[in-house]
């Protein structure tokens, strides 16, 4: 009977309760934030961004899908801005290119064909 007293005294603890309740916070925050963060562009933010490549032919946007082009990097380490195929944008504030394919490439950016800068 009082192992039982115990038992029920340690689940319903004001420390148990309290972590659980910070984890619990914790997960949800993370959640959101992933959500937040990982959202695609609104169309209305794509038709203000000049790098979103709207205006390729459908040749150019399949060449780039064949090479596997992202506009976010699934590996932060690998982005094209550190590529060794990079062309650096012509202005501050304007997007980068590509010596694989045409268009506009985000600096944040991937494609399978990602080279270390050397």
């Amino acid at each position: 009977m009082k192992r039982k007293e115990n038992d029920m005294k340690n689940a319903c603890s004001r420390r148990n309760f309290i972590r659980r309740s910070l984890a619990g916070t914790a997960a949800a925050t993370g959640g959101i934030l992933m959500a937040l963060g990982c959202s695609p562009r609104s169309p209305e933010e794509k038709a203000k961004d000049p790098c979103d490549g709207s205006d390729l032919t459908p040749e150019d946007l399949k060449a780039r899908q064949r090479l596997g082009y992202e506009e976010e990097s699934p590996l932060p380490d690998r982005r094209c801005e550190n590529c060794n195929l990079w062309l650096p944008p012509a202005k501050k504030g304007s997007c980068g290119g590509c010596s694989l394919f045409k268009g506009p490439v985000y600096a944040s950016a991937y494609c399978t064909y990602w080279v270390p800068q050397v």
